[in-house]
């Protein structure tokens, strides 16, 4: 609001002419008003204010709302003693068969060492009645076991050496490559230097005046490009990765180097012709361009020498096999393996025709066994009755033959629980498998002529490792790379990898003989998972 302009008219009239009293009551009374109104503007701006500070200070002490934070992959994580716990599903289907009387005759001859059990004790299936002389058939088993652990332990020390070879070629790689990245750098930026003006820009120019300046300054911009290039992958390339794709990429960019620099020699060599360039080449940029040009011949031959080295040594990218040579050391040590595992199963045949077992749980109606006796062989000694005796027939592979024994404690369709009584000492020629004849131990729902599923009881992971036997994990748990099979771990929520060597795979369950220890927690699930990513453990694993 401002004074009314008729009013400051008159009074500046009537002031001119001094006579300002006839104005004098409207311009009083019109400042009046304007003050008036001026005060109630501000103070209507200094409430406004007020309230604004006030508003803040209440309202300013809740706090923000808290942003989410970073989600990352939730994992669980449990010792692989209790993994290896669980049963190990065989890919095995059975069939029931009744069977209400057993009659057992001997497989062996010779003097009856001890006896167990009387006529009319009850008998669970599998359970061993008596022993026969049997000491040079335990000497046996013992001797193979030795065997199948020395050629075992020498398959292990071939895949040791074989593996720190590796790491040594790719170590070697690794120098080679970023050596010759430096004799590169040196050979294009530096001793060439001379023959350009803007030598390291996007257009350089040949100060030399030929016929070919455009072809030489394309070919020294592409060199650089690649050079760069090279450069920016210098920190990012490690000796645990497949270094041929780098290795194949650094040979191609020294082969251009390479004919860049024999053209460059050649113009630098040619004499010039007449009005020609004003620059002239001396003798020292003669001499460095010839170094140069032998250092990066030098560098492409052991760049390329180094690449098959990695080739024969590491395995071939998009292929899991080996060098011919590592493959075939490696063949022949497992055979030896095989084979003494082969042993190691006929001494145990053997040492088992020595021990009479139960075939099916029940009472001995009859039994002629004696300490201190001999028996011949194929002779009947005892009798077990049970009217509702049942027992399982199967059929193994020989692969398989290496895990089951007779004694062995078996899980039927997930519930009955039972023993291997028996097993055929060779391959039969029909089949080409193993019948293997399993007693049940305890009473079940199973029928005569059902057909049931075999599971593996598998041992605890503490008794696996006081003897040695490979662990059992969940096939979830192993994550398989071109470099091998891994497990993870989490260490300060971040996923580490750890080698593992595979004996085979069982359904869902695979067979761990080297990398794992029963106290290790690892992941469950490692599907989709990589190492070094940053996981979340469940909050039930973490209150463990």
């Amino acid at each position: 609001m401002i004074l009314d302009r008729n009013v400051i008219k008159c009074y500046l009239w009537t002031s001119y002419y001094h006579n300002s009293e006839s104005c004098m009551p409207q311009f009083v009374q019109s400042s009046r008003t304007f003050v008036l109104r001026h005060k109630i503007k501000v103070g209507l701006l200094a409430g406004l204010l007020l309230g604004v500070i006030v508003g803040l200070s209440v309202f300013g002490n809740e706090q923000a709302p808290a942003l989410p934070e970073e989600s990352f992959p939730l994992v669980e994580v449990r010792a692989v003693s209790e993994l290896a716990n669980g049963d190990a599903l065989l890919p095995l289907v059975g069939t029931v068969k009744s069977e209400s009387e057993a009659t057992i005759q001997t497989e062996r001859s010779g003097q009856i060492m001890s006896v167990n059990y009387a006529l009319g004790d009850r008998v669970g299936a599998g359970t061993v009645i008596a022993t026969i002389e049997n000491r040079s058939e335990a000497a046996a088993v013992a001797q193979a076991q030795a065997g199948l652990n020395a050629a075992q332990a020498q398959l292990a020390q071939l895949e040791n050496e074989l593996s720190r070879s590796t790491r040594t070629t790719a170590t070697d790689a690794l120098n080679t490559w970023k050596s010759a990245f430096a004799a590169a750098d040196d050979a294009v930026n530096n001793q060439t230097d001379a023959f350009f003006d803007n030598d390291r820009g996007q257009f350089p120019s040949f100060l030399l005046t030929t016929q070919n300046d455009d072809r030489i300054e394309e070919q020294r911009a592409r060199v650089g490009d690649l050079l760069e290039v090279w450069e920016r992958e210098l920190g990012d390339v490690s000796a645990n990765e497949n270094l041929l794709p780098h290795l194949a990429q650094a040979r191609s960019t020294l082969s251009e180097i390479q004919s860049f620099l024999n053209e460059l020699s050649q113009l630098v060599n040619r004499t010039p012709n007449s009005g020609g360039s004003a620059v002239v080449a001396s003798d020292a940029d003669r001499a460095a361009l010839a170094a140069a040009r032998t250092s990066i011949n030098t560098t492409l031959s052991s760049t390329i020498a180094i690449e098959d080295e990695v080739r024969q040594s590491l395995p071939q990218e998009g292929s899991s096999e080996v060098s011919r040579e590592n493959a075939t050391r490696i063949a022949a040590a497992e055979a030896s393996v095989d084979q003494a595992r082969a042993g190691l199963r006929a001494a145990q045949a053997n040492y088992e025709k020595t021990v009479i077992r139960a075939p099916i749980a029940g009472s001995i109606s009859f039994i002629d066994l004696e300490p201190g006796n001999y028996v011949g062989m194929s002779v009947p000694v005892v009798t077990v009755t049970n009217p509702g005796a049942l027992e399982v027939v199967t059929y193994i592979t020989e692969a398989d033959a290496s895990l089951i024994a007779p004694g062995t404690e078996v899980i039927i369709s997930g519930t009955a629980r039972g023993r291997v009584t028996r097993m055929a000492p060779t391959v039969s020629p029909q089949t080409k498998k193993i019948e293997v004849r399993i007693g049940l131990t305890q009473n079940s729902d199973l029928t005569s002529g059902e057909s049931v599923s075999i599971a593996l009881a598998s041992a605890p992971a503490a008794e696996a490792a006081e003897t040695g036997a490979p662990l059992t994990i969940p096939l979830t748990a192993l994550k398989l790379t071109t470099e091998g099979a891994q497990v993870f771990t989490v260490e300060e929520g971040v996923l580490a990898a750890h080698p593992v060597t595979i004996d085979r795979v069982l359904g869902e369950s695979v067979i761990v003989k080297d990398g794992l220890e029963p106290h290790m927690e690892i992941v469950v699930d490692a599907r989709g998972l990589k190492e070094g990513e940053r996981v979340t453990v469940s909050t039930a694993q973490a209150l463990r």
